[in-house]
């Protein structure tokens, strides 16, 4: 839960219409994230938005347009979003950017949802209920 996954980046689905980008963090263990963020890049592709997925570490592509929806979807360590996505939303700055945050976890991951919440708001981001 400490280290940071590799650099990655894929486009899932090109669609006609607006973009969005599913951030997270590989889970190591449980694979809570990784079918998560699979899961919504599929509901969005559904939607006909073009989706590209990356890893928390992973730079932002600098072909976004300002509109893009981000979802980030956090792993549950220990009542918290895992520190990868927390070191990345710690440095982020997406003013009024829609975003989503997702916490994925077994048991109680409503501390870890707030936390996550808290961090996106103060990204500048519109964050996204």
């Amino acid at each position: 839960v400490e280290w940071p996954a590799p650099a990655r980046i894929e486009l899932l689905h090109k669609g006609a219409g607006a973009e969005a980008v599913v951030i997270y963090h590989p889970s190591r263990d449980a694979g809570f994230a990784d079918a998560l963020s699979l899961a919504l890049a599929a509901g969005l592709a559904d939607g006909g938005l073009t989706v590209r997925r990356m890893t928390a570490g992973t730079p932002l592509p600098t072909d976004l347009p300002a509109n893009a929806l981000l979802v980030v979807v956090a792993n549950t360590y220990w009542f918290q979003p895992d520190w990868p996505t927390g070191h990345l939303l710690g440095k982020a700055r997406w003013p009024q950017r829609p975003v989503l945050g997702v916490i994925a976890g077994a048991g109680a991951t409503g501390a870890a949802g707030a936390t996550l919440r808290e961090a996106l708001a103060a990204t500048g981001a519109n964050v996204l209920d």
